[in-house]
Parts: C-alpha cells; sequence; structure tokens
C-alpha cells in the first residue's frame, strides 16, 4: 500500500471535509492562546527545526492540518519526541484564541502544543 503524500492528504481531507464513504465529524474546540503552543516544522538544510509561530503569521496556518501534543512533564525533553495524540486543522485564528477540528472525541488536557508544517524523512 502505497503511504505517499498524495494518498495521505486525500485520506486527512476526506475526514475533514467529508466525501469520503463514511461521513466522519472530526470535533470542534476553541483554544486560548494561553492554552496552545503553536509550533512549525521545517527542513533546514536536510534537519528538522522546530519553531514558535509568531502572532502575526498565525493567519498563514489557516486551514493547515497538524499533530496535536500533551507538553511533557519533563521540560528538557525534545518535543519532536513526543507522540502525538490526534491531528487537527486549523480552521481560523482570531483575538481570543485558535479554532481546530480535531480528530479525537476524547477530552483533551487544557495546555496543548500544535505542530504544523512540513519535512520529508528519505529512507533506503
Amino acid at each position: 500500500m502505497d503511504a505517499g503524500p498524495e494518498n495521505l492528504s486525500s485520506k486527512m481531507e476526506r475526514y475533514f471535509f467529508g466525501g469520503g464513504p463514511i461521513d466522519l465529524q472530526p470535533s470542534e474546540i476553541n483554544k486560548p492562546f494561553s492554552s496552545i503552543e503553536i509550533l512549525l516544522l521545517k527542513d533546514v538544510e536536510g534537519h528538522a527545526v522546530v519553531s514558535v509561530v509568531e502572532q502575526d503569521a498565525l493567519e498563514g496556518i489557516v486551514g493547515c492540518v497538524g499533530a496535536l501534543i500533551e507538553p511533557s512533564a519533563k521540560r528538557d525533553e525534545d518535543v519532536l519526541a513526543l507522540a502525538p495524540f490526534a491531528l487537527a486543522r486549523v480552521q481560523g485564528v482570531d483575538a481570543s484564541g485558535v479554532n481546530l477540528l480535531v480528530s479525537t472525541h476524547s477530552a483533551l488536557s487544557e495546555k496543548l502544543i500544535l505542530i504544523v508544517g512540513s519535512f520529508h524523512w528519505i529512507t533506503r
């Protein structure tokens, strides 16, 4: 089975927008900026680099799908070493916070981390 980006992208699109054989409904949540950290993952010279998305750049992530992570109790742990528990699509950003569609109906932690962006791993 091909797990290429087009295949995964179309599966996420069907999930968040419907149109698949089963119309699944993601949960909608609003998170104030004080309870969510939004990070951008990018490739810098072949290395995964994570940086904070600044307040004035938040409109640029509307429509992006990212990984939701619960912050670690260990402050020194690398955020990329943490396992995501759900996917989330950024629906909108306003003065009060971020509106997300989330792929889980479970209760969410008060504090969350959302990582958006892209990085390609090449293996042989």
